[in-house]
C-alpha cells in the first residue's frame, strides 16, 4: 500500500513538472472590466475563461472583448505582452531560439 502511494505521488510530481516545462509564459493579470478574457489552448476548439497565474503554452490563443485586458509574462525572459481587444486574438509565441536556448522576443504582437 505504501509503495502504491509513493508511486502515485511520484507520477503526479512528474506530470506537474512536464506541464510546467512545456509552459512558455503565465498570465499575470486579468482585467475583465467591461468584457471577457478567454484562452483557446493549443489543439482545442473550446474557449475558456483566463485566470491569473494560468500557465500558457506556445500556440495558445488569447482573446479579449471590449475593455478587458490580459498581461502575459514570458518565462525565462523580461518580455511581457498586454492583450486588449485592439490586438485580439493574440497567439502565444515561444521566446526560445531554435537551438533550445532562451532568447528575446522577435515580435510579441500578432500581425493584424
Amino acid at each position: 500500500m505504501r509503495t502504491r502511494v509513493i508511486i502515485v505521488s511520484l507520477t503526479m510530481v512528474l506530470i506537474g513538472a512536464a506541464v510546467a516545462w512545456a509552459s512558455v509564459g503565465m498570465v499575470t493579470e486579468v482585467k475583465p472590466v467591461d468584457g471577457v478574457a478567454e484562452v483557446r489552448p493549443t489543439g482545442s476548439t473550446t474557449w475558456k475563461r483566463l485566470a491569473p497565474l494560468q500557465a500558457l503554452k506556445e500556440g495558445d490563443v488569447i482573446r479579449t472583448s471590449r475593455k478587458a485586458s490580459v498581461v502575459v509574462m514570458y518565462a525565462n525572459s523580461k518580455e511581457s505582452a498586454t492583450i486588449t481587444a485592439a490586438v485580439s486574438p493574440y497567439t502565444v509565441k515561444s521566446l526560445r531560439k531554435k537551438n533550445g536556448q532562451d532568447g528575446k522576443a522577435q515580435e510579441l504582437l500578432n500581425e493584424v
